[in-house]
């Protein structure tokens, strides 16, 4: 029996489209999975009515911001999110508020103050 998985847009994916899917993605240049990341970026901005943007301030996450600001010719026309836990390096604080103006960002830094002030975190 194949594994399904259901996206939200409601396609089914069976492990064969998946297998297929991926194959495809591995034979595509760079410029293409980037320009497929920009259509999918603009598609969601002009479907969706408060897109936003998760970021960790990681490569991944950074690369993905990246590519945002691409899509819009130098502007993120939507909020940025970042989760503060405490637990960052100092660097990478500094790293987020330097691309967060140099860049223009609507930059929303969420923290969860009681979860902090009861000392939840990683290392329990």
């Amino acid at each position: 029996m194949p594994i399904t998985t259901t996206f939200k847009l409601h396609l089914k994916w069976d492990s064969s489209a998946w297998s297929h899917f991926c194959s495809r993605i591995e034979k595509m240049g760079l410029k293409e999975l980037e320009n497929r990341s920009i259509y999918i970026i603009r598609e969601v901005y002009a479907e969706f009515e408060r897109p936003a943007v998760l970021w960790s301030t990681g490569k991944d996450s950074t690369i993905v911001l990246w590519l945002c600001k691409k899509a819009f010719f130098g502007k993120i026309p939507f909020s940025v999110i970042h989760i503060d836990t405490g637990y960052k390096f100092k660097q990478m604080y500094t790293f987020r508020d330097r691309i967060a103006e140099e860049w223009g960002l609507d930059l929303v830094v969420a923290k969860n103050e009681e979860a902090m002030k009861a000392g939840v975190g990683p290392y329990l």
